[in-house]
């Protein structure tokens, strides 16, 4: 299961929400720049954030979990 911190489950779509959110927090990212780091649009990452889940969740929270510890994918 990937888990960014103890108790998310990528795929509960609530959890991969609140993940999605935070990552973006982090990045100091919109859902546009997101998108493009991620390979979705906007609108994917708006329904993502919104509970509506993800075909990949456990792919979306690995990739997550990489950009977070990339160089440039930090706190602003």
């Amino acid at each position: 299961m990937a888990q960014m911190r103890k108790g998310w489950n990528a795929d509960n779509p609530e959890d991969l929400a609140e993940m999605l959110r935070d990552w973006r927090r982090y990045a100091g990212l919109n859902a546009q720049e997101a998108g493009e780091w991620l390979g979705l649009s906007a609108r994917t990452i708006e329904g993502i954030e919104q509970g509506r889940g993800f075909g990949a969740p456990r792919v979306l929270a690995w990739a997550l979990v990489g950009l977070r510890g990339k160089s440039g994918i930090g706190p602003k």
